[in-house]
């Protein structure tokens, strides 16, 4: 009751002090008929601006939403990789074929491919240029926590039947657990999320703000309606001038003209107070929503100013 009576003092300073606004505080709004009647009777004799304290209504009462902690996204080195020289017969390089740092099963899965390729040449080692029949070479595609490397083999241009033997072999590799990936693994990864698979945050998505949660019944009086509870279906009634509006704790359903819409959030209860989102008062409502310089939310009922 302490509280009951602390806001009819606020209410009488403030209707005779502010002239043009009504300030009032949801701290001191509660569901007591002597808050009712306060709100009630100082809200007939304001004028239709009605300024709810920012501090009140919304950081002290109002449920406090904790941003989702964020991480840098990590980042990975290029996958590390050194040449290893294909010395054919008499010494010939026949070019290089690819080692990765720290995967021995990998790196002989490789220079198994490329003793098989030099084999298939047999015994006809030099194109008939003069140059060799076989060359080898690779590449190496990092893509943030994934890499993929390609072995290339080449042979005499001049030789159709070793020409068409020409063929590129592709490895992947996910650096973060130094395995080897399998080709529908890899696309997959890198394919789905490309900015998470890079290891780079997407920095041109929407921000995603939460729309602050303001007390109902307070703000509603202060406009001139009629709040009651029902507490068998947890729904607050709002009446003024034959217009009525309902709203169910936990239902993101709010009628408009005789359409459910949603608004960013349901409407919750907390210590016995209703809050629903700030957008709820002009889409609903039908209420200009602004703030004063101080960031106080203004109300603005147009159709009694």
């Amino acid at each position: 009751m302490k509280k009951a009576k602390r806001l009819v003092t606020l209410a009488t300073i403030a209707a005779l002090t502010l002239g043009s606004a009504y300030a009032v505080t949801a701290a001191d709004a509660t569901t007591t008929d002597v808050a009712a009647s306060a709100v009630a009777t100082a809200a007939s004799a304001a004028p239709a601006v009605v300024t709810a304290i920012a501090t009140d209504a919304v950081a002290t009462d109002a449920p406090v939403v904790t941003p989702e902690p964020t991480t840098a996204p990590k980042t990975y080195d290029n996958l590390s990789v050194s040449d290893v020289r294909f010395v054919g017969e008499n010494m010939t390089d026949l070019g290089v074929y690819p080692k990765v740092k720290g995967m021995d099963d990998l790196n002989k899965k490789i220079k198994a491919e490329a003793d098989k390729a030099y084999n298939i040449v047999g015994s006809d080692k030099v194109a008939q240029n003069g140059s060799q029949a076989i060359k080898f070479s690779y590449t190496v595609t990092d893509n943030g926590q994934y890499a993929q490397v390609t072995l290339k083999i080449t042979y005499d241009e001049s030789n159709a039947a070793q020409k068409a033997s020409a063929k590129e072999i592709n490895y992947y590799v996910d650096k973060e657990t130094n395995t080897v990936m399998t080709k529908e693994d890899y696309t997959a990864a890198t394919t789905a999320k490309p900015t998470e698979a890079a290891g780079v945050e997407a920095t041109d998505a929407p921000a995603v703000e939460t729309e602050a949660m303001v007390p109902l019944a307070v703000n509603a009086r202060t406009l001139g309606y009629t709040v009651t509870w029902d507490d068998a279906t947890k729904t607050v009634t709002l009446e003024k001038d034959g217009v009525v509006r309902t709203v169910t704790i936990n239902k993101n359903a709010y009628v408009v003209n005789g359409e459910i819409i949603e608004l960013s959030s349901a409407p919750i209860i907390q210590d016995s107070i209703t809050y629903v989102p700030v957008s709820y008062f002009n889409t609903v409502l039908s209420v200009t929503v602004s703030y004063d310089k101080d960031g106080n939310l203004v109300l603005t009922d147009a159709a009694t100013k």
